[in-house]
């Protein structure tokens, strides 16, 4: 039996483990063509500005947060189910892809912008 460690181990000790005075060590490449000045959180390459974000983005990824939104998810996604029950008895079929670019772009809107799109209610 081989006492080397996979290759995968290896790579993903290096993404994922590879601290220094608890702040990541990462290369970031092939954002050039993004730059506008403004790195955001996949783009910063220094990990102490990267620490700052990531910190002001955490509440967002809370337990308490994401439960909040559970009543806005069940919803929207109550209502898909509803609509797929209705327009699936007739045998004709659905276009689905419609209907789940439908169904993402209401719940983004909504949980990102509390707006109601009604993308799904007008079926456009």
């Amino acid at each position: 039996m081989n006492s080397q460690r996979p290759l995968t181990y290896i790579i993903g000790a290096d993404i994922y483990l590879a601290q220094e005075k608890n702040l990541e060590l990462f290369v970031q490449v092939g954002y050039d063509a993004l730059d506008t000045g403004d790195n955001g959180i996949s783009g910063e390459p220094d990990p102490v500005k990267h620490r700052e974000v990531a910190k002001k983005l955490a509440p967002a990824f809370s337990t308490r947060n994401l439960k909040a939104k559970e009543v806005t998810v069940n919803e929207h996604f109550d209502f898909f189910i509803k609509k797929m029950k209705t327009l699936g008895a007739d045998k004709k079929g659905v276009d689905m892809r419609s209907w789940s670019d439908w169904l993402a772009l209401d719940l983004s809107a909504d949980m990102t912008y509390g707006r109601d799109m009604g993308q799904m209610r007008d079926s456009k």
